[in-house]
């Protein structure tokens, strides 16, 4: 049981000099500290971010349609 504990307590220690957990956990106090400012909740933060930020980035690794089927190309035109 000690064992646990004296494990426990090295992993949060090695945590509190996390550069990145403590970026994360700064950024997450600020936006909790606005969210109350402006008395929005997660449902009204959600309703604030635009549409095309919720949703997932398209896959990359599959080519487009317009690919696959072959583009045609117009002759370029000297002006």
């Amino acid at each position: 049981m000690e064992q646990a504990l004296q494990t426990q307590q090295d992993r949060l220690e090695s945590l509190k000099h996390n550069e990145q957990l403590s970026r994360e956990l700064a950024f997450e106090q600020k936006l909790l500290t606005l969210l109350k400012r402006h008395n929005m909740g997660l449902e009204q933060l959600l309703g604030f971010i635009p549409r095309s930020l919720q949703q997932p980035p398209p896959n990359l690794c599959e080519p487009s349609a317009v690919y696959k089927a072959g583009k045609s190309r117009k002759p370029r035109t000297q002006p």
